[in-house]
């Protein structure tokens, strides 16, 4: 028989053994702990297993501080940490951290919400097919900022058709947008003007080439019967 204070059940360890040694173990006589419960059979059987039948709390697990944020597992199968009241699976009030693994919401429809103490102000981040979309939640209700898998970024729109399509006017707060690929061909200077061909324009709008043959720096193309080009004077009559 084990050296224990209190052996209640079979002389071994099994099923129905209540043993105190250090601290009260069911099932085993080894307790690693005030209370340590063992099972060694497979199947459905568990090692503890408490049945709610009423409305109140089926666990309250106080942290050192004792106060009301402890760990509490509802009637209704909802689980609270640092909080003793939640609507939802799982309620977490206070910091979180994962460390060394991966957060997975897996959901055709679900989303991950921000919102405000009071849920008035809310945002979520929701998978759309294969796409990802960031929807303000008040009204109207609408994706602020969608992503689709093939790469085109929509801005106010949710079916961006290039790169970068943007449903709205643009304010830009730096002085020159250069394109090009790789290095530089052509600018619109907030310091000065446009130039095309140039990234130092010498006007208002300035084209440039130094490709020489048949390719012009400048290029108007009429196919209707108007005037190819009117250009005003100051007098602007």
């Amino acid at each position: 028989s084990p050296s224990s204070l209190l052996s209640v059940g079979a002389a071994g360890a099994g099923p129905g053994g209540l043993f105190y040694n250090g601290g009260l173990g069911i099932a085993t006589s080894s307790p690693g702990a005030a209370l340590a419960v063992a099972t060694t059979t497979t199947g459905t059987q568990t090692a503890l297993l408490v049945s709610n039948l009423g409305s109140g709390y089926t666990a309250w697990l106080e942290d050192a501080a004792n106060d009301t944020t402890p760990f509490v597992i509802q009637a209704d199968g909802n689980v609270g940490i640092g909080i003793v009241s939640t609507d939802s699976k799982l309620h977490v009030s206070g910091n979180e951290k994962i460390q060394n693994g991966n957060l997975t919401i897996q959901s055709s429809t679900g989303a991950l919400r921000y919102s405000d103490a009071s849920d008035v102000s809310k945002w979520d981040i929701q998978l759309d097919g294969n796409d990802l979309g960031f929807e303000e939640q008040t009204s109207p209700v609408a994706y602020r900022l969608y992503l689709q898998a093939a790469g085109n970024i929509g801005i106010g729109t949710p079916s961006p058709r290039t790169i970068l399509d943007i449903g709205g006017d643009i304010i830009i707060s730096g002085n020159d947008i250069n394109l090009g690929t790789g290095t530089a061909t052509s600018t619109i200077s907030g310091g000065f003007g446009i130039g095309v061909g140039t990234t130092t324009p010498g006007a208002a709008f300035a084209v440039a080439t130094s490709t020489a043959g048949l390719n012009t720096a400048f290029l108007v193309s009429n196919a209707g019967s108007g005037y190819t080009m009117w250009a005003e004077d100051s007098a602007n009559d």
